[in-house]
């Protein structure tokens, strides 16, 4: 973080907007992962709506693909209630087809799922997880990408009740986090498969999942 603090520094020295913009999205992702730099995410998320507001420019589309699918994330743990909230998965969506980086696509389309699921957008996630699913099964995704990718899908289908659908793509996760060594993501999306089976089945079907993962 500090390192992209220096580099912000010397990006709004130069007026280079592009460079701010950028460089402010990873600071809101590096602050996001674990959950643990909520509390500082404030001043970085004004410095960017302020930038991408009234009249948004974007050096590319996969950049300005890249910028939404972190507000999707970023607003509905800070800010939920923002008017960019629902707009930030809505443009993620429509960039969707035009970007040409796998990764950043799918990075993108997990933010809008758990956004769309929530504010209870379900079919406009569907459309997103068709939309994605290819990348997914590419050989050449990454595969912590993939996996967390086939979990959000599991996650959005437990909102919809579609549980066996659920269960199916959670274990598709499961299979890519256990055979690539993912050994700290490959328990939470057990533990989600853990939730679906309590939900659908009962506790006799879900406990056996939270042993494993106690194990």
């Amino acid at each position: 973080i500090k390192t992209l603090e220096s580099a912000l520094q010397v990006f709004r020295r130069s007026n280079d907007r592009q460079g701010c913009i950028e460089c402010l999205a990873a600071l809101l992702v590096a602050s996001f992962i674990g959950f643990r730099g909520l509390d500082t995410m404030d001043r970085w998320l004004d410095e960017l709506l302020a930038e991408i507001h009234p009249s948004p420019s974007f050096a590319s589309e996969n950049v300005e693909l890249r910028v939404w699918g972190v507000l999707c994330m970023a607003l509905l743990h800070v800010r939920p209630w923002h008017p960019l909230t629902i707009v930030s998965y809505q443009r993620v969506e429509e960039l969707l087809p035009n970007c040409s980086d796998t990764s950043i696509a799918l990075t993108a389309a997990m933010g809008a799922l758990v956004v769309t699921g929530l504010c209870g957008d379900l079919e406009r996630g569907d459309r997103i997880a068709r939309a994605t699913e290819s990348l997914a099964l590419q050989d050449t995704a990454s595969p912590t990408e993939a996996a967390w990718w086939f979990a959000q899908v599991g996650y959005l289908r437990l909102i919809q009740a579609r549980y066996e659908e659920a269960l199916e793509s959670l274990d598709r996760g499961i299979r890519i986090a256990d055979s690539n060594g993912l050994q700290v993501l490959l328990p939470e999306i057990m533990l989600w498969r853990y939730t679906v089976e309590f939900r659908a089945f009962g506790w006799v079907a879900a406990n056996a999942t939270l042993e494993v993962v106690q194990a």
